[in-house]
């Protein structure tokens, strides 16, 4: 019997972190899209998974699935927003998106990175002092 042909993975895998590295971050959504049509969408969807009590997801490609871009974007949990990314291979779009050319198939590891949002600082209209007014008093002499 002939052995079986090795299909192509692709692997997408990482942890989800809430304020440094130190704390994982559990229940963050992330969807993996893929496309042939360029990188100005994520594309179509894929696969979407939830990180685990220890902040880890993964997501398994296997061939037929073979794109040309790969597009990785979490969903911040309620209250927070994504700070940071990091990926080994992979470019980052934003602090919530991570994206592959031509990925390899093998494994592509990531790090999100979640906080409490910055405010963002309102604009405070600020007063012009007018000039005050000089009063001096006026002499009338009489004669």
């Amino acid at each position: 019997t002939p052995a079986p042909t090795a299909m192509p993975v692709w692997r997408f895998d990482g942890v989800t972190y809430r304020g440094d590295v130190t704390t994982p971050l559990s229940g963050v959504t992330l969807r993996l899209y893929g496309s042939n049509d360029g990188p100005a969408g994520p594309g179509d969807w894929m696969k979407t998974a939830v990180s685990n009590a220890d902040g880890y997801f993964s997501f398994h490609i296997i061939s037929p699935w073979n794109y040309q871009y790969f597009t990785l974007v979490t969903e911040p949990p309620s209250g927070l927003a994504a700070v940071q990314a990091w990926s080994s291979d992979g470019e980052i779009i934003a602090p919530d998106t991570i994206r592959w050319t031509n990925a390899q198939p093998t494994s592509h590891h990531n790090r999100f990175i979640f906080d409490v949002p910055t405010p963002t600082p309102t604009v405070t209209p600020t007063v012009t002092p007018t000039p005050e007014r000089l009063w001096l008093p006026i002499m009338i002499s009489q004669s």
